[in-house]
């Protein structure tokens, strides 16, 4: 149990005090004391703490995590394209709110004869990321819409793959504060890949 007066971690540096950055910072100040870990979250509603204890016990006893079999068929190879300016759109979130984020540009790939587009986030290091929705969701899939990230984009070609689609945190536990897809990345088609959800949370 930490005591007041005792000095904790901020990203492996003990200290008594320090200037805390955010989740959604370059490089977010991670707290650690005792088998606590803490790092500050700005969300739509404020500010608070994420607090990870690893000795909960649902840490040991959460059902495991299923995934549909691996599908070639669902590893698509894709154009990017990036918009000269940055598109936003509004994208709903676990405490009831729409909150505007900006997209980057947007992937364009075919599917079991449809053209299909999502709109995406490039990260730093030319991956894309983002959160779709499709016909698998309610049913097999959580009801929410799940996150992807496809490899590096190489002069505008890159793979969609769904093999490698994942559940938001919001799957596994009522503390999270996660967005989900815009609507303008509703798929018309079900995406049998990646992960699965039981309904266990």
């Amino acid at each position: 149990m930490w005591r007041a007066g005792t000095p904790v971690g901020v990203n492996g540096v003990e200290t008594m005090t320090a200037l805390l950055d955010a989740d959604q910072e370059d490089v977010p100040s991670f707290i650690t004391t005792d088998n606590m870990r803490m790092v500050v979250v700005r969300r739509s509603k404020g500010v608070g703490i994420r607090l990870w204890d690893n000795t909960r016990q649902e840490r040991h006893s959460f059902p495991p995590r299923s995934w549909y079999a691996v599908k070639e068929e669902y590893r698509l190879p894709a154009t990017y394209t990036r918009y000269l300016t940055p598109k936003i759109v509004q994208m709903p979130d676990i405490l009831g709110a729409v909150i505007d984020e900006k997209m980057d540009g947007d992937v364009v790939f075919q599917l079991a004869g449809n053209t299909l587009k999502l709109l995406v986030t490039e990260e730093p290091d030319h991956r894309l990321y983002t959160q779709f929705k499709d016909l698998t969701n309610h049913k097999t899939t959580y009801p929410s819409s799940r996150y992807l990230y496809t490899n590096a984009s190489k002069r505008g070609k890159v793979f969609v793959d769904f093999n490698k689609a994942y559940n938001p945190p919001c799957a596994f536990t009522n503390y999270a504060t996660c967005s989900f897809a815009p609507r303008e990345n509703y798929l018309d088609v079900p995406i049998e890949a990646g992960e699965m959800f039981s309904g266990h949370h």
